[in-house]
């Protein structure tokens, strides 16, 4: 591969075609065909990457030679996820012999003074643009100008401290600490270490640290922190992994200059880098800050995640600034910065270079932020955004003219008119205080970064009208398209997407799609999404088989084949015996995978030694190894032992990591075997990014669904086991819906462990999910605050209790008297108990069941004794009761089992006690005395509310704050069910938006906090229609009040009814109203449902397999005007954001 320097942006050059001596290229559009003849005349420091290695003599002589790139820093998760549009205008470069030609496709641009379509001519405005260019565009692969320099960094902020408390800074240099990513949780440890360094109070609430190094960083990760004589540190907000001083970048702008103007991101020649790293004296950096608040404003921080900064908001912002400073529509501050005299006895007049940084999402489309300084610049001057949210302007002001205000505005970028100002005090540009001033000054070595902050209260329009987005939400196999092999798959995405863009709506949420895959032959068993073998590995049902590369005919043919067979009953109905509804061609998942799974394996062997082989599948391998070789090797360790349980593997069931990275790797003798495993999820990989980055880019974000449990038999298991309590399991305790609780039956985390590593397992499945995902919802998030904690011999949520949590003491029972520690927590059985239970054949389960004990009391016998036991002892050889199910009579058996007051702990059985859930619902509780019940209810009342409450919030805290430093997704929680009451305070300090649905949380849906997801059901819920229609008159009417409505509730969910209810959850003011594509459907008569009982997805407790396909195809509901335009006016109406 050939490098030749003289882009504006790194560019893939690949042939098109090749005819005779001529080999034409395609070019990525830069923005006009000013910028391909730059490739010519610039000398920077990026370059084009030619990909079959032919040169370029005619242009090589006149760019010099070249400058490798240099290692930058990680882009933003949203930018680097966001392809060049292949249906973007292309330029075509032909090379005829050595000769460089240049035609537009599909247009040319018409301005005057552009080069015609060969490229003949060149405008003598290109040296004007070239360098404002420069500055709009920072790439951040230029080589590195800071090695081996004396860099002096003095970083200043401003905050209001009382006696005894000091401001700390944190960062990435040994000399701060040696935090490379202080995030909040990490600076917190750090200063808990004693790193970091306290800063010397000036005045008037001013701090100041100066360090300083050489040889000099290319830039450095930092943060602030106060710290006081008692009590935690309080850190400052901010995003992700704190702040980024991009040192090499503001040296560049002392460094080089054109017409005045500094040259951000242009390498400059070689002899200004030569004298810059041959300096003696320390160049001066000045860092002006403002303290960022905590989580605490949280619509300040949720407009800067990815989810709305980069998808909502940041798509072709770059772009549209560029063109509008090329077009001459807004100006650059190189045009409108005045200039001084120079004073007695200097040659020129002393500046300094100041570097304005300020972060702000909502700016409208179309616009751009700008700086006006009245002492500084003559007009206006726009900001880049090349870093959205963060726009940025460098200035070299006149010494002599400061100090200066300034304020930010908007400005229209096609006409360059103030559209908008921010309102409060106006900002100053001071002078620089500091060690060689005036020589640093005279000799521009002295930059000043100021970051500002750019909160919502200083754009009146911006708090009045806050942002509120609006998605649909739906699981991927029910999405139904006319190439999907039975199901929804990652390119089915792409439609949905053109439908939500059509519509107006700007968020997707799906349901997990990680791999559930437990058995060696596809059943309905592993068909919920919520039972992942693997937290990272995706899930093969979801791989569009006919989009795979190079496959032979016969095998495209029989794919195809399949895939019209899988489609070809699309009307056919099946009645589900589980919750009592007609399906209309639902999933079937053993059949679809089962065919997906003898698919893929044909086009592996067919045609997958070509990208096993290749670069980029080499790269993938190395870059998810970590998970990626553990999975492999379960996956085939599953199908060779037929089983998923590691303890029936022998000795491979009792590998170490080590161990499994050996078989795994190029000469272990399962490599081969898992290579295939590699190949199914490097396709995968691409398919669903491919997907990701097409949403992106229509200013759609997708939502995840992040699992609160994992399969017991999975891989996290089997390779991390160190990282759960194998012998508890995880649950909900009894509700409304639920008598005997739930039991998911997932492994419970050892919080204790997790904690000590940072929560690493937590933060690798974040930034997993954040490859493809710009926000996240985090499914049961009360289990962040305590988990309901089940021994592993239990069927139902009953026996469980909460963890962490403090128990009952001996003590406190001994102090209220509760002394017969046998009564209260054996399970209460008494003869006229169980007659009224099982009638007259009572004693026939007696006598399976029961040992008799003194004065007609009996208990289980032993091995007997336990739910599971109970359960086995069933199936194996039912008792016969009349009148009642082999179901129901398990269901009784095990309410006998759970009838006490207190749970003793299993590891301290005499000391430590729980409280039965909702223990007065007990015959043992019915039958003690008034006095005990009393004391024991206070008991009970005591751990199941204020006991566990501080608790429960450092455990939500310290947990959550790890996830949230994991990426810079907007997570949202789902937080039904009974909660501790901190848990509103404390996603609302932690700016996570929790779930609002009208039938569980009630109150009017207008009162809902701004900082909520919005919804009228989820998939473990009925739908809105089927909801409506069950309720009795009375709830009926409070429900259509609390929706604004007014007048008498109508009994039946017409679609004019659902249109109303969907409206109200519209108008709320939750940032977030996502909808399930069911309820959406509802609301126009040409889609609504027949039979609504039908789209429920999942019925909790049941058997039910997660079958629900949407009625319509997509290809349809996208060509459908009337439909479109049903949901686009209804969404227009609720004023929420509309790209």
């Amino acid at each position: 591969m050939h490098s030749i320097p003289g882009t504006l942006m790194l560019l893939t050059v690949k042939p098109v075609f090749i005819s005779g001596n001529m080999t034409h290229y395609r070019i990525p559009r830069m923005f006009d065909i000013r910028r391909l003849v730059l490739v010519t005349i610039l000398i920077l420091s990026t370059t084009i990457s030619v990909t079959d290695c032919i040169t370029f003599p005619c242009i090589a002589p006149l760019l010099g030679p070249t400058i490798p790139s240099a290692p930058s820093r990680e882009p933003s998760p949203a930018r680097s996820r966001t392809p060049e549009d292949p249906m973007d205008m292309q330029l075509r470069l032909t090379i005829r012999g050595g000769d460089l030609a240049v035609s537009k496709t599909p247009r040319a641009r018409s301005e005057s003074g552009v080069g015609d379509s060969t490229g003949s001519e060149t405008d003598s405005t290109l040296l004007d643009v070239s360098s404002k260019m420069r500055v709009m565009s920072s790439v951040p692969g230029n080589r590195p100008i800071t090695t081996g320099m004396k860099i002096a960094v003095k970083f200043r902020i401003n905050y209001s401290t009382r006696w005894g408390e000091n401001v700390i800074i944190v960062g990435s240099t040994d000399e701060l600490g040696g935090i490379s990513n202080p995030s909040e949780a990490e600076t917190r440890r750090a200063i808990a270490m004693g790193k970091g360094k306290v800063m010397r109070y000036i005045a008037n609430g001013d701090w100041e640290y100066v360090t300083v190094m050489h040889p000099a960083p290319t830039g450095l990760s930092y943060r602030y922190a106060l710290v006081r004589e008692k009590g935690e540190p309080l850190v400052e907000g901010g995003i992700r992994y704190g702040r980024y001083l991009d040192i090499d970048d503001l040296v560049r702008q002392s460094s080089n200059r054109r017409r005045g103007l500094l040259a951000v991101g242009s390498a400059g020649s070689s002899s200004s880098l030569s004298e810059a790293a041959s300096r003696q004296e320390p160049m001066q950096l000045e860092v002006r800050d403002q303290w960022r608040v905590s989580r605490q404003n949280g619509e300040d921080w949720v407009l800067r995640t990815d989810a709305i900064a980069q998808v909502v908001y940041g798509q072709g912002r770059l772009d549209a600034v560029e063109e509008a400073i090329l077009d001459g529509k807004v100006k650059h501050a190189a045009d409108v910065m005045k200039h001084a005299e120079p004073q007695d006895g200097e040659k020129r007049a002393a500046i300094t270079n100041f570097h304005l940084n300020v972060e702000r999402t909502r700016v409208p489309l179309g616009c751009a932020m700008a700086v006006e300084s009245a002492a500084l610049l003559k007009d206006v001057a726009v900001m880049s955004c090349a870093r959205f949210p963060s726009w940025e302007l460098d200035l070299e002001a006149p010494t002599q003219l400061l100090p200066a205000q300034y304020k930010y505005v908007v400005v229209n970028l096609t006409n360059g008119e103030i559209v908008d100002r921010e309102s409060g005090a106006p900002r100053w540009l001071g002078r620089p205080v500091g060690i060689l001033q005036q020589e640093g000054i005279r000799n521009s070595k002295y930059v000043v970064s100021v970051r500002d902050e750019a909160t919502t209260d200083r754009w009146p329009v911006e708090k009045a009208d806050r942002f509120r987005g609006t998605g649909v939400s739906l699981p991927l196999f029910s999405l139904r398209s006319r190439s999907g092999m039975g199901t929804g798959e990652f390119e089915d995405i792409k439609l949905l997407v053109d439908f939500c863009d059509k519509v107006g709506l700007n968020s997707v949420q799906l349901l997990p799609l990680t791999d559930t895959t437990a058995h060696a032959h596809a059943t309905w068993e592993d068909s919920s999404p919520y039972s992942s073998v693997s937290v990272h590995a995706l899930h093969p049902l979801y791989l569009r088989l006919q989009s795979l590369p190079d496959l032979p005919l016969d095998v495209l043919r029989e794919i195809q084949d399949t895939v019209k067979s899988m489609n070809e009953g699309s009307n056919q109905t099946v009645v589900d015996e589980s919750c009592g509804s007609t399906l209309l061609e639902p999933l079937d998942y053993e059949k679809v995978m089962t065919a997906k799974l003898r698919l893929l394996r044909m086009a592996y062997e067919a045609s997958g030694k070509r990208v096993v082989e290749s670069e980029e599948f080499a790269d993938f391998v190395l870059d998810q190894g970590y998970w990626l070789k553990p999975y492999a090797l379960y996956c085939v360790l599953r199908d060779m032992y037929g089983v998923s349980d590691p303890s029936q593997w022998g000795e491979m069931g009792r590998l170490s990591f080590a161990q499994m990275d050996a078989l795994s790797s190029p000469g272990g003798n399962k490599y081969n075997a898992c290579r295939y495993w590699y190949w199914v999820q490097y396709h995968l990989h691409k398919q669903f990014l491919d997907a990701s980055r097409y949403a992106a880019k229509k200013g759609v974000a997708l939502i995840g669904d992040l699992p609160i449990g994992v399969s017991r038999n999975g891989v996290d298991i089997w390779s991390r086991p160190e990282l759960f309590r194998l012998d508890k399991r995880m649950g909900a305790p009894p509700d409304a819906f639920t008598e005997l609780g739930q039991n998911w039956n997932f492994p419970a985390y050892d919080w204790e462990k997790m904690m000590r590593d940072g929560f690493s397992w937590w933060r690798a499945r974040l930034r997993s999910m954040n490859m493809y995902f710009h926000s996240v919802r985090l499914d049961h998030i009360l289990g962040f605050f305590r988990f309901w904690d089940l021994p592993a011999h239990a069927v139902t949520g009953l026996g469980g209790h909460y963890f962490p949590s403090h128990p009952i003491t001996k003590e406190e029972l001994d102090s209220k008297g509760l002394w017969d520690r046998q009564r209260l927590t054996q399970p209460y059985v008494r003869s006229h108990l169980l007659e009224r239970r099982f009638g007259k054949d009572w004693e026939n389960v007696v006598r399976r069941f029961f040992s008799q004990g003194l004065h007609g009391t009996y208990s289980f016998k032993p091995g007997l004794d336990t739910e599971k036991a109970l359960q086995d002892a069933m199936e194996r050889d039912p008792v016969q009761v009349q009148g009642m199910t082999r179901q129901a009579v398990l269901h009784a058996l095990i309410l006998f089992l759970n009838d006490r007051c207190l749970i003793r702990d299993e590891k301290f059985p005499d000391d430590r006690f729980y409280p039965r859930y909702k223990m007065w619902d007990t015959d043992s509780f019915a039958e003690l005395g008034h006095d005990w019940q009393i004391k024991l209810k206070e008991l009970h009342d005591a751990y199941f509310s204020w006991r566990q409450e501080d608790l429960c919030e450092a455990t939500a805290r310290e947990s959550l704050r790890h996830l949230l430093a994991a990426s810079n997704m907007l997570l949202c929680g789902e937080d039904m069910g009974p909660g501790p009451a901190c848990l509103p305070r404390v996603l609302s300090d932690m700016s996570i938006p929790g779930l609002r649905i009208p039938r569980v949380t009630g109150g009017p849906t207008s009162e809902y906090p701004y900082l909520s997801v919005a919804s009228t059901s989820t998939h473990d819920m009925s739908t809105l229609a089927c909801w409506w229609d069950s309720l009795p008159a009375s709830s009926r009417d409070e429900m259509w009040r609390s929706f604004g409505c007014t007048g008498p509730a109508p009994l039946k969910c017409s679609p004019p009814v659902a249109k109303q209810i969907v409206q109200s959850i519209l108008a709320s003011p939750s940032i977030l109203a996502v909808l399930p594509l069911q309820d959406l459907l509802d609301t126009c008569a040409a889609t609504v449902t027949k039979d609504p009982k039908s789209d429920q997805i999942n019925f909790p407790g049941t058997d039910h397999l997660w079958r629900w396909r949407a009625s319509w195809h997509i290809e349809d509901l996208l060509s459908n005007k009337s439909v479109v335009n049903h949901f686009a006016s209804m969404i227009l109406a609720s004023g929420r954001y509309k790209r």
